[in-house]
């Protein structure tokens, strides 16, 4: 029941309510007509996607179908499996028993993220998911830092391999070696400081009037006449 198919990201169909953040992918209707039938009802369409160069693979769950003959998946599945546009891909029903997940280890892998309020966001994150394994980075936009991304490194999963998601899961937050960072907030910018330019003085030379002149001789010449009295 394998075929090979060409892929492409979700941004390449023109339908709404296309979900990046998760791990639904788009198939054929050709395919979704023959593979509904091998899963249980109310149980996720499970399939395994294979890059056929690098050989790296992942489960993934389908969550609707296309008249084209492509595959479409989120750009973070492409990426993890080191495909570009338009690359070959195989894909086939996983139809193997998945355990519930009990505890997702998590690491933070951003230095502002163990001074926010991971938990809930997380927890609303991996809501969009229905299986998760262990190796998978997640990108999660905080509100309170303004949509800011946090990405989070699954280090480990419980019980080990693939687990499906659903119900009542402990996520664990994991410190880095040496302890969790001190935050230190970037330093508010200092106000400015306008410098008023005083105004330049400059020396006008005034002409004296006649009248002035005329008062300026008669005081030196009182004053001369003084000065000669008192001799």
């Amino acid at each position: 029941m394998t075929e090979v198919l060409n892929a492409r990201p979700l941004c390449f169909l023109n339908q709404e309510a296309i979900q990046e953040a998760g791990d639904e992918i788009i198939i054929p209707q050709r395919l979704l007509n023959v593979w509904m039938d091998l899963f249980a009802p109310g149980t996720p369409m499970l399939a395994t996607l294979t890059h056929v160069e690098t050989d790296r693979s992942r489960v993934v769950c389908i969550g609707a179908s296309d008249k084209s003959e492509e595959i479409y998946a989120p750009r973070w599945i492409l990426d993890h499996l080191g495909c570009l546009e338009d690359q070959r891909m195989s894909i086939s029903p996983y139809l193997q028993e998945v355990p519930t997940a009990i505890r997702i280890s998590l690491r933070p892998m951003d230095n502002a993220a163990y001074h926010s309020d991971l938990r809930q966001a997380f927890e609303t994150y991996l809501d969009r998911f229905h299986v998760m394994e262990a190796g998978t980075t997640l990108s999660v936009p905080l509100e309170e830092l303004g949509g800011y991304e946090i990405c989070g490194f699954v280090e480990s999963v419980e019980p080990p391999g693939l687990v499906a998601l659903g119900g009542e899961v402990q996520i664990e937050f994991l410190e880095p070696e040496g302890g969790i960072p001190e935050h230190e907030p970037e330093p508010e910018p200092e106000p400015e400081q306008q410098v008023v330019e005083a105004p330049q003085q400059t020396n006008q030379v005034v002409p004296m009037t006649a009248e002035q002149r005329t008062a300026m001789r008669e005081s030196w010449l009182k004053r001369f006449s003084n000065l000669n009295t008192t001799t």
